[in-house]
């Protein structure tokens, strides 16, 4: 089970943020997300808002790349 998680969060920082697959959200995530980072001084809840977080965060680091 910990390996699956861990295949889980590894997807949703690989393809979702470093490569901006969008669509992936919508297979890993609930549609209940709400993100818990408080570093983040927006409120991001559901899919759709996570999809538009991470363009938003996209389009302010074009040259994210993966670590």
């Amino acid at each position: 089970m910990a390996e699956e998680h861990k295949a889980i969060v590894q997807r949703y920082f690989d393809e979702i943020f470093n490569q901006g697959n969008l669509e992936v959200a919508d297979e890993i995530c609930s549609p209940n997300y709400v993100d818990h980072d408080p570093t983040n001084p927006i409120e991001v809840r559901g899919t759709e808002g996570l999809k538009e977080y991470v363009k938003i965060y996209r389009e302010a680091f074009p040259d994210l790349i993966s670590i």
